[in-house]
């Protein structure tokens, strides 16, 4: 399966760690997994198997409010539309309530 994870970021504790591990799990079974972050902003270990995405340049919060919002959506659908050149995602996740 063709699986994409959306988060806002990779910072901060318990919600992003379980966010790779996840990813990992799913990656370990085979399937391809693309990490997609609003912000490319990553205090963990990301496991080497994964594809990480960032709609921003490493480093650099994208900006908040309606403006920032309707660019990040702009950013993703690009990406998305992009990224199924190849085939369609069977499924994608967003967590957190920015990424949805």
């Amino acid at each position: 399966m063709k699986i994409a994870l959306v988060t806002s970021n990779l910072r901060g504790g318990g919600a992003e760690k379980v966010f790779l591990r996840i990813a990992s799990l799913l990656s370990a079974r085979e399937h391809e997994v693309h990490v997609i972050l609003l912000e490319h902003l990553v205090d963990h270990a990301v496991d080497p198997a994964l594809t990480v995405h960032g709609l921003t340049a490493p480093g650099q919060p994208c900006r908040k409010g309606f403006i920032g919002k309707r660019v990040a959506a702009w950013r993703l659908r690009r990406l998305v539309r992009r990224l199924e050149r190849d085939g369609a995602f069977d499924l994608i996740i967003s967590t957190l309530p920015f990424a949805d």
